[in-house]
């Protein structure tokens, strides 16, 4: 396994990248699947206290379609994957409203294999 780390070199596997020509940041890893994408793309990067969170910003979990959510699980499943080859990352999920939060949090409390792969569920802040 490599040793994963914190950088913005474009193209290193196993480093968080920060792109500005997409505003989007990718978390590489060694994907299991050898067919899979060997990369997970978020919204945003947070440093707090030397911890690295990457943001992957919600408008709602689609509970309502079962396709979906399966969907849901499988990126669950690969954010998972990764965290453990990059145990000092940490995933945020965040929501425009309060609604759309308890809508997933209530999805979570239902699937409790879940709850360790986000670790802080929070309301977008305002700009």
């Amino acid at each position: 396994m490599k040793k994963y780390g914190i950088g913005v070199n474009v193209g290193n596997t196993g480093r968080v990248e920060e792109r500005s020509n997409t505003g989007s940041t990718t978390l590489r890893y060694d994907n299991p699947n050898s067919r899979g994408m060997n990369f997970i793309k978020f919204d945003g990067i947070e440093v707090r206290d030397g911890t690295t969170y990457l943001i992957d910003a919600k408008r709602n979990v689609p509970h309502w379609n079962k396709s979906a959510m399966k969907n849901l699980e499988k990126t669950f499943r690969r954010i998972n994957e990764a965290k453990l080859q990059n145990p000092e990352i940490k995933v945020i999920y965040e929501f425009p409203n309060e609604k759309a939060k308890i809508k997933f949090t209530d999805w979570l409390d239902k699937n409790p294999k879940y709850k360790k792969t986000i670790d802080e569920i929070r309301i977008r802040p305002e700009k």
